[in-house]
C-alpha cells in the first residue's frame, strides 16, 4: 500500500557529547581492521525506530521531548565518543582511521510529517520508499564520512520515529540498534541529576549483561576502544577468539545466530552438505568439491545479509563446526528455541 508522504524539515543541528567531561575534549583515533576496510564502501546501515505518542503535539514536542532526547543523546555519545567522530583517510596512513575531535558532533536532523503513522509503523506492506524520508542522509565528502547520522520525525498527535543512518564499516544493524538502546536507556531517566549520578552507571551495567566478553587495553582510552570494539561489526572477531571453550563459544555462538532466518539457512547448508556426502559415495566423488562451496555459501549469505554480522569460523573454525553440527541436531528435534531461552540470549535487540 503507498503511503502519502509531506516530510517537512524544521532544523539541522549537530549534538555533540557531553561537554562538562575531559574525555569529551581529548582527541581519539581507532584505525579499521583488515576486515572492516571489506565494508568501506558498502550502503550504510539504515533503521527506522517508531514510537506511539498521542500526546505528541508539536509543542509538546519540541518543548519537552526535543530538548530530553538532545540532551540525552548529548550524554550517550560520551559512552560511544568516536561515534561522534568522521571516517577519514590521512595521507601518510596505510588505512582508513575513525577520529574523533573535541567539537566534533552527530548531525541530527528534526522533521515533521503528516503521513499516516500507523500505516508506516504497522505490519502491512508498503515500499521501501515510503520509508526514505524517515531516513537521514550520511554526511559524506571526498576527504571524510560521518560514522552516523540521525533524524527525529514528529507525527503530530501519533508519535515520533528515529532514523539513523550509520557507515558500515563503524557500525552493522544490531551495533546501530544497542546506540539506540542505550540512548534510549538514558533517555528515560527524567531527572538531570538522577542522569548525571546514575546514568554512566546504568550503561555500564548494561554493557557488562551483553553476551560479548569485554577486552581489556592498558592505553587511557581503552574505555572508548573497547566500547568501539564491542559495537563495532568486525569487533566481534576479537570476542571470537577470546572465548576459552566450546561451553563459551556455544553461548556467544548463539548470539551470533539470533535470528530464525540465520538458523533456517544454516540448517538448509547443514543438510545440503550431509546430502552432498552420500551423493559423493553413491554416485560420485565429484560431489564432494560442493561440499565448502554450498556449505559455507548457505551460512555466510545469512551472516553477511540476514544477521549482519561476522561467521564464527574466522576466529574458530572447528568449534564453529561442532557448534553448526550441534544446532543442526537441536533444531532437527525442535529444541533449539529451547536451548536459546536456556543461555538467556533471547534476541535482545528486537525491540525496547
Amino acid at each position: 500500500m503507498e503511503v502519502e508522504n509531506q516530510v517537512n524539515t524544521i532544523d539541522v543541528c549537530q549534538v555533540t557529547p557531553y561537554f562538562d567531561s575531559s574525555e569529551s575534549a581529548t582527541e581519539l583515533s581507532l584505525p579499521l581492521t583488515f576486515s572492516d576496510i571489506i565494508w568501506l564502501r558498502f550502503h550504510p546501515v539504515e533503521r527506522i525506530f517508531f514510537y506511539k505518542l498521542t500526546e505528541s503535539t508539536p509543542t509538546f514536542f519540541n518543548s519537552v521531548i526535543l530538548p530530553n532526547l538532545k540532551h540525552s543523546l548529548s550524554h550517550t555519545l560520551l559512552q560511544f565518543l568516536p561515534l561522534a567522530g568522521n571516517l577519514i583517510w590521512p595521507p601518510q596512513a596505510i588505512k582508513p582511521i575513525i577520529l574523533y575531535t573535541p567539537d566534533d558532533g552527530v548531525q541530527l536532523t528534526i522533521a515533521e510529517s503528516t503521513a499516516d503513522f500507523h500505516l508506516l509503523s504497522g505490519n502491512e506492506v508498503h515500499g521501501a520508499a515510503d520509508s526514505r524520508p524517515y531516513i537521514p542522509e550520511l554526511p559524506v565528502t571526498d576527504s571524510k564520512a560521518s560514522a552516523i547520522a540521525l533524524k527525529i520525525t514528529l507525527f503530530p498527535n501519533h508519535g515520533f520515529c528515529i532514523g539513523i543512518s550509520a557507515h558500515h564499516a563503524v557500525l552493522d544493524g544490531k551495533s546501530s540498534t544497542m546506540f539506540i538502546k542505550a540512548w534510549a536507556h538514558l533517555c528515560k531517566l527524567e531527572a538531570e541529576s538522577l542522569l548525571e549520578e546514575n546514568g554512566f552507571m546504568h550503561v555500564a551495567e548494561m554493557l557488562n549483561h551483553l553476551p560479548i566478553k569485554k577486552l581489556s587495553y592498558k592505553s587511557k582510552q581503552s574505555r572508548f576502544v573497547n566500547l568501539v570494539l564491542k559495537f563495532s561489526l568486525f569487533g566481534c572477531l576479537s570476542k571470537i577468539t577470546n572465548c576459552r571453550s566450546l561451553e563459551e563459544f556455544w553461548s556467544f555462538y548463539v548470539t551470533q545466530h539470533s535470528e530464525p532466518s540465520t538458523r533456517r539457512w544454516h540448517f538448509v547448508g547443514t543438510l545440503s552438505i550431509i546430502l552432498l556426502l552420500l551423493s559423493s559415495f553413491v554416485f560420485n566423488l565429484w560431489f564432494l568439491f560442493l561440499v565448502p562451496l554450498v556449505g559455507y555459501g548457505f551460512s555466510w549469505y545469512s551472516h553477511f545479509f540476514v544477521e549482519g554480522n561476522v561467521p564464527a569460523t574466522f576466529g574458530h573454525p572447528v568449534w564453529s563446526f561442532l557448534c553448526d553440527c550441534k544446532m543442526f541436531g537441536l533444531m532437527l528435534t525442535g529444541q533449539m528455541d529451547r536451548e536459546i531461552k536456556r543461555l538467556g540470549k533471547r534476541p535482545i535487540l528486537q525491540g525496547f
